[in-house]
């Protein structure tokens, strides 16, 4: 019993040994100060294929694993508080875990929000990184925060959005429509759910602050 337990122990060792000889940990800028953390293929590290991380100035943002370049068991989504934002299960295609009346459980039966696929920090983090203030703005002093209304229907498409508070300014205003069209456009998203796991429509508002420092 002694021998085929070292025995494993030994096989276990240098399984593990393979694995990482014939991969590589690679560190990349993700945008901003958000820089991804991942094991890739020697022979190209464009292939995901072991343990990945998001962080944001040395906080977790994301943690999740890769299987050839396709997400794989569970993912972890975390807000700017280093909370849980969601728990998805990439191989059941379910959630195990999400934001539910301020506090982190399994919901199932409970009506749920749309949801980035990358959380709603990576989302906002695109967005201040993308938007850019207008410059007649900037010379005339002007500040303010936009809110944007968007909808994201039942089968996690973005499909529309409106200005529900204005900054004040239509020029900030203009701005943040335009930069939260694109961002969101370009997300992927998980649809919302009734309190019978229906995908239904959902509207998000998102705001867009313009600070002069």
């Amino acid at each position: 019993m002694r021998y085929n337990l070292e025995l494993a122990t030994i096989l276990i060792v240098l399984q593990l040994l393979s694995v990482r000889a014939n991969s590589q940990e690679i560190i990349k800028t993700l945008f901003g100060q958000y820089k991804e953390k991942y094991a890739a293929s020697i022979d190209n590290k464009e292939v995901k294929d072991g343990p990945y991380s998001v962080f944001h100035f040395n906080k977790l943002v994301i943690q999740g694993h890769y299987s050839n370049n396709q997400k794989s068991g569970l993912w972890t989504i975390y807000d700017a508080k280093e909370d849980t934002e969601f728990v998805y299960n990439y191989d059941l295609n379910l959630f195990e875990l999400w934001n539910c009346q301020d506090q982190i459980q399994d919901c199932s039966g409970k009506k749920r929000s749309a949801y980035c696929v990358d959380g709603f920090q990576i989302l906002g983090g695109r967005i201040t990184e993308y938007v850019r203030y207008p410059e007649s703005a900037m010379m005339d002093g002007k500040q303010g925060s936009s809110i944007v209304t968007v909808v994201i229907d039942r089968n996690g498409q973005f499909c529309d959005l409106n200005l529900s508070k204005s900054s004040g300014h239509s020029v900030l205003d203009k701005e943040a429509v335009r930069t939260v069209q694109i961002i969101c456009a370009k997300s992927i998203w998980f649809p919302a759910v009734d309190n019978n796991d229906i995908p239904i429509d959902d509207k998000l508002q998102i705001k867009v602050n313009f600070v002069l420092k």
